[in-house]
Order: C-alpha cells, then structure tokens, then sequence
C-alpha cells in the first residue's frame, strides 16, 4: 500500500502472490506411494513367511512319511516270510522229535519277539535296554535251530547307560541276521557270537564278531545289496537330516 508524499494521495494497493511448495517428502503423492510400498514390501515378507513355513512343513511331512515307510519295511524285514517259514519248521521239528519242552520254549520266544517287534516298530526312538533284550530274544530263537548250538557272550561297557541311551528301533538285528544266514551253518560247531556296546567320543559302538566260516566271495555282492542293512543306513540318514533341520 503506498502513498504521494506531496498530495497525500493514496495509491491502490497492489498484492502479490506467493506459493511455498513443501518439500517433496511431504506431498500427498509421495506419502501416498511411501504408504503403497510399506505394503507391499510387508505382503512379499508375509509370503515368503508363509512359503518358507509351507516348505518346512512339506520337508517335515515327507520326512515322516519316509520314516514311517522305513520302518514298515524294517518290520517287514524282521518279519520276512524267510524267518518265519525257519521258525515254524523248528517248532514241526522239535514235535516231531517230541521234544515237547523245545517246541513250547521255542514257541514263547517266537510270540516274544513278535510282540517287541510291534511294540518298538511304533516308537521312532527306544532305550538301548529296550533293543538289547530284543536281540537277546532274537538270538535265543536262532541259536535253537542249530544242532551244536551257539556260544553267545553280550558286553556293555560301564561307560554305556542302556536305560538313558536312545536309538531307532529295529536298528541292529539285521547285522545279527547276516551272522547267522553267512558265518554259521548246521555243521558248525564251536560257534561264538559276540555283540559288544561301548563309548567312543560321546558315540554309541556296537562290534558285532563270530568265528563262523568268513564270507564267499561269490555271496559278496548280495551281503553288500542286502535290504535290511540298506533301511538300516537309509534310516540313520533320514533321522541325521532331520536333526539338522532342527
């Protein structure tokens, strides 16, 4: 607003415009796009969440699956038709013979063991005591099918806690089997067995010897492609990988 020094004339005011921008942060727009990227930089974590957590889920699934299937076959290995066939032609024989005491003697350890078998095939871990009064009773039933018989000596070192210690069940026995099937024949005799337990490092050993006959070197190849102590290797690998998942 001015005014004429001279004649006290006032002038018409005169305005002028002025526009402050805010800064760029401010604006609506960039608010706008700050608030549509938060979202969706949110939803890509919440789904790759959610698929890390599917494909966990299908790795756990497909590890109890697996698992479940082994120990099927390692049950239907124990009971294969093989071993049961031997055991009923013992039980016929000991009849025959009238060896009547035999035969009932053979029979309860027979029904024993099918009962472990059952019950540990349900556990995926049991105590070492658990497995070792297993293969006591699976041995018990080989040994009465060899007329000389068999010397068997079980060694657990004081190291070893078989009431703490935990393994897969059904774990063992078919390393037992391989002895019986391979190093001993119905013309042994003399024969030993020995099964021994011990601490190495923190690890659980087990050494499984005989004096029997060795193995034929035209039976290597099926010794080294047997079925049972593929499941056995299979299964130490499942439950190895699934600890490190954990």
């Amino acid at each position: 607003e001015g005014k004429n020094m001279g004649t006290s004339e006032k002038l018409e005011p005169k305005t002028i415009q002025i526009q402050i921008t805010p800064p760029f942060w401010k604006t609506p727009i960039f608010i706008f796009s700050v608030i549509v990227l938060i979202i969706i930089i949110v939803s890509l974590i919440i789904r790759k969440r959610i698929k890390q957590i599917q494909q966990q889920s299908d790795i756990q699934n497909n590890f109890n699956k697996r698992l479940a299937e082994t120990k099927m076959e390692a049950l239907q290995s124990q009971m294969n038709p093989h071993f049961i066939f031997n055991a009923m032609n013992s039980i016929q024989n000991f009849i025959i013979d009238s060896k009547t005491d035999d035969a009932l003697l053979y029979m309860g350890e027979f029904s024993k063991l099918i009962r472990q078998t059952l019950v540990n095939s349900s556990k995926p871990l049991i105590k070492l005591a658990d497995e070792i009064q297993y293969l006591k009773t699976y041995i018990n039933i080989e040994r009465m099918r060899f007329p000389y018989g068999i010397e068997f000596n079980l060694e657990v070192h004081k190291s070893v806690d078989i009431n703490k210690i935990e393994i897969p069940p059904m774990l063992i026995q078919p390393f037992i089997e391989n002895v019986f099937v391979h190093a001993f024949d119905s013309d042994s005799k003399g024969s030993k067995l020995n099964v021994q337990f011990s601490l190495v490092n923190s690890e659980l050993h087990c050494k499984i010897s005989d004096n029997g006959n060795g193995i034929d070197k035209s039976k290597l190849n099926r010794i080294h492609e047997s079925k049972g102590i593929k499941l056995v290797q299979e299964r130490i690998d499942l439950f190895q990988s699934n600890k490190e998942n954990i």
